[in-house]
C-alpha cells in the first residue's frame, strides 16, 4: 500500500493539530501573586498621573484646613521616613463628611486603592494628591 505525498501532508497536519489542542488544553498558568500594599510611593513626573496602586497608611480625613485631607505613608515608628500626600476625589469627600458628622473617625489606618494625580496648585498643601478610587479596609468601619 503506497502513501501519496498528499496523504502524508494530511496526516502531518492532523498530528500537529492534535498536539496543539493538547497543549492548549493544559492547566492554566499560575496566577501572578498580588503586590503587597505599598508603604511609600514613587512620585510620577509632575505632568503625569501615576498607575493605580494599593497603599497602607494613615488617612487624616479632617485637618486644620477645611476640605483638606492627608495620607501619611511609612512606618509610624520611623517619622523621619514618612511620606505625606494630599487626599482627593469623591471617596475622600464622602469620608471627610462622615468624619465631620462624627460617623467616622477623623484619623484612621486604611488600605486605599488609587493613583497619584498630576501636580497642581492646591490651597491644602504642596504635596501631590492621592486620588482614592476604593477604600478596601479602614479601622473605623
Amino acid at each position: 500500500m503506497s502513501t501519496s505525498g498528499r496523504d502524508v501532508g494530511l496526516l502531518l497536519c492532523i498530528a500537529v493539530g492534535a498536539v496543539t489542542i493538547a497543549a492548549c488544553n493544559g492547566p492554566p498558568p499560575a496566577p501572578t501573586p498580588a503586590q503587597p500594599p505599598a508603604l511609600t510611593v514613587t512620585l510620577p513626573p509632575p505632568d503625569r498621573q501615576g498607575p493605580t496602586i494599593t497603599v497602607d497608611g494613615e488617612a487624616i480625613w479632617l485637618t486644620n484646613h477645611p476640605g483638606c485631607g492627608e495620607l501619611v505613608l511609612g512606618s509610624p515608628s520611623d517619622p523621619a521616613h514618612r511620606q505625606r500626600l494630599r487626599l482627593s476625589g469623591p471617596i475622600f469627600d464622602q469620608f471627610m463628611r462622615q468624619a465631620l458628622t462624627g460617623d467616622a473617625p477623623a484619623t484612621e489606618r486604611v488600605r486605599l486603592v488609587g493613583y497619584i494625580a498630576e501636580a497642581v496648585t492646591s490651597p491644602c498643601s504642596r504635596e501631590r494628591a492621592f486620588v482614592i478610587q476604593q477604600v478596601t479596609s479602614a479601622s473605623g468601619q
